[in-house]
């Protein structure tokens, strides 16, 4: 499937793959979202897709990168009305922390998700630290 910029290409596979119906509406929606308030987060965001898709995504499912790369830079008031109910996502994103401190709490997930989640919040953190430069 050819896809013309980043931001065709995010769409394009949040509308295809096989995810919750609600994370699939939400993403969409916070992509229109972005399109009509700031489409320099959008480009961004979407590029940040692509770099932990194409870093991470291979080897293992790549729906979780995906997904909190798209939601990375989003606000907390966004990830309130966007992410509410996809708490992998949001635990996933070191920036929301405040928006659900007690996600990561002990006990609360299987150990396995626990590392997916520490693993993708070190290579978002790590987009940060690339972004900001030098």
């Amino acid at each position: 499937m050819y896809f013309p910029d980043e931001i065709s290409w995010v769409k394009g596979f949040n509308d295809r793959w096989i995810v919750r119906e609600a994370l699939r509406k939400h993403a969409a929606e916070y992509l229109e979202h972005l399109a009509q308030t700031d489409p320099k987060r959008l480009q961004q965001s979407c590029r940040r897709v692509k770099l932990l898709t194409d870093r991470f995504g291979h080897n293992e499912d790549p729906k979780p990168w995906f997904y909190a790369a798209l939601f990375s830079l989003a606000t907390v008031a966004e990830a309130k009305r966007y992410l509410a109910e996809h708490d992998f996502t949001l635990a996933a994103i070191p920036r929301l922390t405040e928006a659900a401190p007690d996600l990561l709490s002990a006990g609360r997930v299987a150990l396995s998700t626990s590392e997916k989640i520490h693993r993708i919040r070190k290579a978002l953190e790590g987009l940060d630290l690339e972004e900001a430069g030098p």
